[in-house]
């Protein structure tokens, strides 16, 4: 285990993640919010699990250190350890509790923060202090959809009985979704007090990063070149079960054979796999091109984007999930194909009104989506409008406002 220590702080709230710091989503969900928040007088300390790939890129270890050190954060890791089923999520759990018993023993903490339940769960064996539950999702239920881990019913009881004990523990919650937190204030886990709040906090992304205008500053420029000129679609992210992928493809096929200048841009780290599939659907290698972006070169990506591919599974499960790759899109003026996820995400493709949404996802459903994208003009203004209509929820700093309004009213004291 590494920690990295600046000034200590008079009192700080201790934030836990199993998800990696170095990971993408750790870097867009975990990363920024803190050095902002940090940066306006809220001190935290971070303690998180990191991928052994990410921990070999010395220089992206190096670089988050010297900023959450610049920032006053204090940092505590350790190695996430890759091992399947219960007994390698009880491995890492027992790691970062061991990570974080000694980091509370080092701090004056007032607050736990804690991404999810597992990390939240690690509150019941910790120095007693109130629990913020950022709950990012309905992680029983989304393992369940999946078939995974639930198959026990006494491991599922258990498992309910901990996720009740978390809401019941927290003084507050924050939910991705307007969906979920009206769930937990209705006691879907438990009584839940007017007092005790609950505030919706998208996936959000910093908007200022993203442009409409195109941008080639990181783009190679043979695959600049390829996509000039082209009615790019982007498939971005990874091929699992929250996403309908085969009909996105197909989707795209039925568009490639009404334009014949449409090109699919591949961002994923499965470019093999995506290879095979899209091969499998009928498209030729001339009309895609795919590539393991680097997460922090997405605005430059996106710029190139036409139309977002984003059709995703619908279940209860996923009442509490708000992808980030939707953010994305609307800051960088890329218009979403969607289906699925939940209704509130739904309305929010509606409302910023540049997208398409999908009925279903029927064959006749995926041959209009196809028919509107290969008919539709860019317009501008329409993709500058979506992009306003949306930033007040979806904005990094929106995003903070809300963080630091709720820890404010729990702690007045911070940053005073």
């Amino acid at each position: 285990m590494k920690s990295v220590s600046p000034a200590r702080p008079s009192a700080a709230v201790l934030y836990f993640t199993i998800d990696g710091v170095l990971e993408p989503i750790g870097q867009s969900q975990v990363l920024k919010p803190i050095l902002e928040l940090a940066a306006r007088g809220v001190p935290y300390v971070l303690v998180s699990l990191e991928r052994s790939a990410d921990l070999s890129d010395g220089d992206r270890l190096t670089q988050t250190q010297a900023l959450l050190s610049a920032a006053g954060v204090t940092w505590h890791w350790g190695k996430y350890r890759q091992s399947p089923g219960l007994i390698g999520v009880m491995g890492n759990l027992v790691r970062l509790w061991r990570i974080g018993a000694r980091a509370a023993a080092r701090h004056p903490i007032t607050l736990y923060h804690a991404r999810g339940p597992v990390p939240a769960a690690l509150a019941r064996f910790l120095p007693r202090r109130p629990l913020l539950f950022d709950f990012r999702g309905y992680v029983i239920d989304e393992r369940i959809d999946a078939g995974r881990w639930f198959h026990n019913k006494l491991l599922l009881r258990v498992a309910r009985r901990v996720e009740r004990w978390v809401f019941d523990r927290a003084v507050a919650a924050v939910s991705l979704t307007e969906l979920a937190a009206s769930d937990v204030r209705a006691g879907r886990f438990g009584p839940w007090p007017d007092s005790k709040p609950v505030v919706v906090i998208p996936t959000c992304v910093d908007f200022d990063l993203f442009a409409l205008p195109r941008n080639s500053g990181v783009i190679p420029h043979d695959i600049a070149q390829r996509l000039e000129g082209r009615l790019v679609v982007g498939f971005i992210g990874s091929l699992n079960a929250s996403y309908r992928v085969s009909e996105a493809l197909t989707l795209f096929a039925h568009l490639k054979r009404r334009r014949a200048d449409a090109h699919l841009l591949g961002l994923t780290r499965q470019l093999e796999p995506l290879r095979v599939l899209l091969r499998e659907h009928g498209v030729a290698d001339g009309d895609f091109t795919l590539c393991a972006a680097d997460p922090r070169s997405m605005p430059a990506w996106l710029s190139h984007v036409d139309w977002g591919l984003h059709l995703l599974e619908q279940t209860e499960a996923k009442r509490a999930s708000m992808p980030t790759k939707l953010a994305e899109f609307f800051a960088s003026g890329v218009r979403p194909v969607h289906f699925g996820c939940n209704e509130e995400v739904t309305e929010w493709v509606e409302r910023a009104g540049s997208g398409v949404v999908l009925a279903s996802t029927q064959m006749a459903e995926l041959e209009r989506a196809a028919q509107i994208v290969a008919e539709a003009e860019r317009e501008p203004e329409d993709l500058d409008r979506a992009r306003r209509v949306t930033r007040s929820h979806f904005d990094l700093h929106s995003g903070v406002d809300r963080y630091e309004a709720l820890l404010r009213g729990l702690y007045p004291s911070f940053g005073s």
